[in-house]
């Protein structure tokens, strides 16, 4: 299979109308929690926290709710939009920022930063994850902390090919699920039906995500100047294993780091 960057990383549009209707049972909360026993047992406090790929907003706005100065960061004008409009209702102060994960600057760096919900997956290529994780080290303090998860190849090698049809007030959804376990890679083709002002109108969207193990990922963060970086099982504190699903990476950045060049 070819990985094309472009298709897979393009911004939504017609799905960030329904997206926080198709995800929502995602556990936010109880990833933000164990965000925060990570923060703890790595002994880092956090005030400024840049949220990566930020979709929706919904785990930047718990954020806020919980006390942080969250910054939430995606390629996509349209799920910033529904970002945005999230953090007006509930009257937060959030900043947004439309960028690419892979190439961006932030005016001022933060104390830690997440990326939840296998956003990483996205970036398909060393390159692109490496680029990535060069931005995130710019945007950190010294010694401030870098979370995210992924879902592993074990993971990708297990889902089932197969078809779901997902229905909602104002909406018809058709989820194609297309493995392909020896190139460690999962599709997802979307094909929805959204009804505006009485009418129906359809779209149609394309995601590629990729596994890589987990002792290459450790070596790129260490590779753009991350200290020895820690992988976690699922929701736990045991070392990522052979059946670990979705792991938990945490790197930080060295309290006199190097400059990168």
């Amino acid at each position: 299979m070819e990985y094309m960057n472009r298709e897979n990383l393009r911004p939504y549009k017609r799905f960030s109308e329904i997206y926080d209707s198709v995800m929502e049972g995602v556990p936010y909360e109880r990833w933000l929690r164990f965000i925060e026993e990570i923060w703890y047992r790595h002994n880092a406090h956090p005030r400024t926290v840049l949220d990566l790929a930020c979709g929706t907003g919904n785990m930047t706005l718990l954020l806020a709710q919980h006390g942080y100065r969250a910054i939430g960061l995606d390629s996509s004008p349209f799920m910033l939009e529904k970002a945005r409009a999230k953090a007006s209702r509930r009257r937060l102060d959030v900043e947004f920022v439309l960028a690419d994960m892979r190439d961006f600057r932030l005016h001022l760096p933060v104390d830690a930063v997440v990326c939840v919900f296998d956003s990483i997956n996205y970036l398909v290529t060393p390159e692109d994850l490496t680029r990535a994780f060069r931005c995130v080290y710019e945007s950190l303090v010294p010694s401030g902390l870098f979370v995210f998860d992924m879902n592993t190849e074990h993971r990708l090698a297990t889902i089932p090919k197969e078809v779901t049809l997902i229905e909602g007030p104002n909406y018809v959804l058709v989820w194609r699920d297309i493995p392909d376990p020896p190139n460690s890679s999962w599709e997802v083709k979307l094909t929805g039906f959204l009804k505006v002002e009485g009418v129906w109108e359809r779209f149609d969207e394309h995601h590629v995500e990729k596994a890589h193990s987990c002792d290459s990922v450790k070596a790129w963060l260490e590779e753009v100047g991350f200290e020895a970086p820690s992988v976690y099982d699922t929701l736990s504190f045991n070392p990522a294993h052979p059946g670990t699903t979705r792991a938990y990476f945490v790197a930080r950045k060295p309290s006199c780091p190097v400059r990168l060049r």
